[in-house]
């Protein structure tokens, strides 16, 4: 289960408005894209994962909401495959899934690995100047196996934060993880924090760092 502080967190960081396109690729119960909806009533949500029964009742809870919702059912497999062109993704892969079949990437390279591939296809889902919040595994950002990945994204696209947090924020692992903030535009300088136990309040509305990313992200000092 994702936490909530971790959602509304990353609901921050995205900081959708208007009538924008939203997806999360791997929408579990839906909780994402309804922390999206509380913020940005006007926009339009998309969401998939394979557990057909969880998309039912993600179906249900998309009621209480007064939003345009499209859930639907899909492998991870099939998820990988889609051709979609959204204003933002905001997702929490998850983390140990190994695929059926070594997908290519788009520098190449393979891997079986989905939160690797995942990340991959979230660059090509992206429209110009569109924007991804997306948690990923301590591998992402160290491993050699995701060293042609972290180029490839490094070269096609603005890499606007890199954000760890520490162990513990997920209660079914104490790996620590980190957010990814990416944007299809071109590159600057990355953000880049460590987090440590205060990462909920560093991250809140009054955070020093969230108020930090705000003008990184404008491009002020």
């Amino acid at each position: 289960e994702v936490p909530a502080a971790l959602t509304d967190a990353m609901v921050r960081l995205l900081a959708p408005s208007g009538s924008v396109s939203v997806l999360d690729p791997a929408c579990r119960l839906g909780g994402a894209l309804w922390a999206v909806a509380e913020v940005c009533p006007q926009a339009t949500l998309q969401g998939w994962w394979p557990n057909e029964g969880a998309v039912h009742a993600a179906r249900a809870l998309g009621g209480l909401f007064d939003a345009r919702v499209d859930l639907s059912c899909a492998s991870f497999e099939e998820v990988l495959a889609k051709r979609v062109a959204v204003d933002a993704v905001i997702s929490v892969p998850p983390f140990g899934v190994r695929l059926r079949e070594r997908v290519q990437l788009a520098d190449g390279s393979t891997s079986a690995n989905l939160d690797l591939a995942l990340v991959d296809r979230v660059a090509g889902w992206l429209k110009p100047g569109g924007r991804a919040v997306v948690v990923v595994p301590p591998r992402l950002l160290f491993a050699d196996t995701a060293s042609a990945l972290r180029r490839r994204l490094a070269a096609d696209l603005r890499v606007v934060a890199v954000v760890e947090l520490p162990g513990g924020v997920f209660e079914s692992t104490k790996i620590p993880v980190a957010i990814v903030v990416l944007e299809r535009r071109a590159a600057t300088e990355t953000l880049v924090a460590r987090l440590r136990a205060d990462w909920k309040s560093q991250l809140s509305p009054s955070g020093d760092f969230l108020m930090a990313y705000q003008r990184h992200l404008k491009g002020m000092p």
